[in-house]
């Protein structure tokens, strides 16, 4: 079974979440209970994350520069 919610305010959004969904999520307590910080996965995710932000940083850096320059 699917529950609309939406906001009233803006009358834009709108979210459809399923019922049975919700009942067995986590909630963001237990989620933070099992938080392990430093893990070997999160570092692998955090490397994964940078390969792919940084470059795409130094070339819009160097585009900027590049840009300035008369």
């Amino acid at each position: 079974m699917d529950v609309k919610h939406s906001d009233k305010a803006s009358g834009e959004h709108e979210e459809f979440v399923d019922a049975e969904m919700m009942k067995n999520d986590k909630s963001q307590t237990e989620y933070a209970e099992a938080y392990v910080a430093d893990s070997e996965e999160e570092r692998k995710l955090v490397r994964k994350i940078d390969l792919y932000i940084l470059p795409t940083m130094w070339i819009m850096y160097l585009l900027s520069y590049m840009d300035r320059t008369k």
